[in-house]
């Protein structure tokens, strides 16, 4: 966007009223303080779209006072709009005003519009090699898969990349003698044997072999999966990208899924079935298999056990298609987190607190407090506290620090070591992220930024999308033939699909330049 489009969005956008001062406030007048360090205080300025502690009350919290003590370093914290397209308005009428703040936070494609502008600092080598921790964990090569136009703009960041599990009840294939399934067909097999071989022993005819919910754009994940299709993602195919939905090979998928709800292997009330039901069915045991979360087998045997207390589910894995591997919805191993203003000062003293939060250990520390005394870790994996809960949210600590907030309170996302999630985690999750790590698909575009954009399509186009999952609703119910799918695919790419697929496609191809 020209520099012009940028000034005419400031004046139209309401500026937020909502802002946080950490530490000594702006950074004129925290210039003049000495800290611990002897050294002279320096602020840096950033806006976050959302915080885990309440604004009204952080004298306490232990990441903030550690950064002032041992760094001599605060952060004027602005906390911005919670959704992306207004937290981009925000970043915009502060870039145009002349007040961008030091730290930009990655939440949007903004990040692409405000290199295009001039408005970032170039991370160089040179400033990577300021930050060891950030070396040692980051290959070049990774470092090369975020440029934009072959340049870094942005820090890196990396998590488990794993999303969803499959899961299966682990008491039903016990009683029906069922091995976990690793292919299709054995699949339907355990899914025919779940609907119709009264897997609860009540000697009705009120089981499923599959559960879903209409949960837009998230159905059947899995089955798509088996043949290298995420339908919300953009998949890549013989060189080019295409919006999954769209992918040429999804009418086998729709084929399937269409005999399997003919048949009843699918729980035929799913579209109707929203995700409070959902859980419902799982709990009362109606439901055989069914695709949640790898962190939610807690929440699954608490429902279950109450109804049945010998229920329990297993993971199983994604089975395998005509390529002969499984696919499961996946986050991307790898992204772009913050970036730096080019007018920045006093890089050198905010790389060390970069240093510090690359470090995985650190953020556990700042995130959990001390092992023995604030937490202790289970014999079966997992961790519990040792601390009460109010002095717990009193200091800031809690597990979603260590994921995501202790970082994002400065607007900066560090590299969380897998390691140190794998410490944390139970055995079950351990398992469950080891059965899955050969079988995520994560979005074309993973590691990259996609640029930024003139023209917003939704605004332009409207929702599209439904089209397609209206596609998919009519299809998988028998309401629509496969063959008739296309119908949908066409509409879809004359109101609009075809522009949001051939920038889709450039970028793609920019992105594949880039990595040369």
């Amino acid at each position: 966007m020209k520099k012009s489009a940028l000034a005419a969005t400031a004046v139209i956008v309401v500026i937020m009223s909502i802002f946080l001062l950490v530490g000594a406030g702006n950074r004129d007048s925290s210039a003049s303080q000495q800290g611990s360090t002897g050294r002279q205080r320096v602020t840096f300025k950033t806006v976050v779209p959302t915080s885990a502690y309440d604004p009204s009350n952080l004298k306490n919290v232990e990441s903030i006072k550690y950064f002032e003590d041992n760094f001599n370093v605060s952060f004027d914290v602005e906390i911005g709009p919670g959704d992306p397209a207004n937290f981009d308005q925000r970043i915009r009428l502060l870039a145009t005003s002349g007040d961008l703040p030091d730290i930009i936070y990655q939440f949007n494609g903004i990040i692409t519009e405000l290199a295009d502008e001039g408005f970032l600092l170039p991370i160089t080598d040179s400033i990577f090699n300021m930050v060891p921790s950030l070396r040692d964990r980051f290959p070049q090569s990774q470092l090369e898969r975020i440029k934009y136009k072959g340049v870094n703009y942005t820090f890196p960041a990396q998590m488990q990349s794993s999303y969803n599990a499959v899961y299966a009840r682990g008491d039903w294939l016990e009683k029906l003698n069922i091995t976990p399934p690793k292919t299709l067909t054995e699949f339907e097999a355990m899914l025919r044997a779940f609907t119709y071989n009264d897997p609860d022993g009540n000697g009705l005819n009120d089981t499923y072999g599959w559960g879903e919910r209409n949960l837009i754009g998230g159905n059947f994940t899995t089955i798509f999966g088996a043949y290298g299709i995420i339908p919300q993602y953009w998949n890549e195919y013989n060189g080019q990208v295409y919006y999954g939905f769209t992918h040429p090979k999804i009418q086998e998928v729709l084929a399937l899924l269409q005999r399997w709800y003919a048949e009843k292997l699918i729980d035929p009330e799913w579209i109707t079935t929203n995700t409070d039901d959902w859980w419902g069915k799982i709990a009362i045991g109606k439901l055989g298999t069914f695709t949640a979360g790898i962190s939610s087998y807690d929440g699954i045997m608490g429902r279950i056990k109450p109804n049945n207390p010998n229920g329990y589910v297993v993971t199983i894995p994604a089975p395998a298609g005509p390529s002969g591997k499984g696919g499961i919805h996946a986050f991307g191993d790898l992204s772009q987190g913050f970036a730096l203003n080019k007018n920045i000062k006093n890089i050198d003293r905010l790389m060390e607190v970069v240093q510090f939060l690359y470090d995985p250990d650190n953020v556990a520390k700042l995130a959990l407090g001390t092992e023995g005394k604030d937490y202790a870790l289970n014999p079966e994996g997992g961790y519990k506290w040792l601390i009460t809960d109010a002095e717990r949210k009193d200091r800031g600590l809690g597990w979603y620090p260590v994921m995501l907030q202790t970082s994002n309170y400065f607007g900066m996302t560090p590299y969380v070591n897998l390691n140190l999630i794998e410490k944390l985690q139970t055995n079950f999750e351990k398992n469950a992220f080891d059965i899955y790590k050969d079988s995520q698909i994560p979005d074309a575009f993973n590691g990259f930024n996609r640029p930024q954009r003139d023209i917003n399509l939704t605004d332009k186009y409207g929702d599209i999308n439904s089209i397609l999952l209206q596609g998919l609703f009519e299809v998988v119910c028998g309401k629509a033939s496969v063959s008739d799918y296309q119908k949908y695919v066409d509409d879809w790419y004359n109101k609009g699909g075809w522009e949001v697929t051939q920038q889709a496609n450039e970028d793609y191809q920019l992105m594949l330049s880039q990595r040369k």
